[in-house]
């Protein structure tokens, strides 16, 4: 595909917009394009892409409830930082397919990179070896939100 350059940002950000709807092309890849074409490099800032919201989903079966009950707090403690929002938490989901878990939660982060930032977070660290020793059967995924 070739493309005109025209010498104004705006053009520039138009015909962005245009190619990120047609090739969901990150940003960077086309700050670089455009640079490379001799476009202003302040429009490389307007290009960048912003960060996907994602969503933690998590499921498991609590074994030891009294050693559990420490866990929801300690996290709850850890979500501001991060701008994490709790969406759900249940301990008795309705079951429509499958197998239900005990606990099933989700959680909303800004980023994949906050929400990592959590999960790898010193002061997760204990709290995490309290989820592992009080329940069994976990899983725990991130799914980028949906974008239209």
């Amino acid at each position: 595909m070739l493309l005109r350059v025209e010498s104004t940002s705006n053009a520039l950000a138009s015909w962005t917009r245009r190619i990120r709807r047609r090739h969901r092309h990150d940003g960077t890849r086309i700050a670089i394009l455009f640079c490379a074409l001799g476009a202003p490099i302040g429009c490389a800032s307007e290009m960048k892409s912003t960060p996907k919201p994602v969503y933690y989903i998590g499921t498991y079966d609590i074994d030891n409830p009294e050693l559990f009950k420490q866990y929801p707090t300690r996290v709850a403690a850890l979500l501001p930082k991060y701008g994490a929002q709790v969406l759900a938490s249940d301990t008795s989901a309705y079951v429509i397919e499958g197998k239900a878990r005990k606990m099933n939660a989700i959680i909303r982060f800004p980023s994949r990179e906050a929400a990592l930032g959590l999960y790898n977070d010193p002061e997760y660290q204990e709290a995490k070896k309290i989820r592992h020793a009080s329940t069994s059967n976990g899983t725990m995924v991130l799914v980028e939100e949906f974008q239209r």
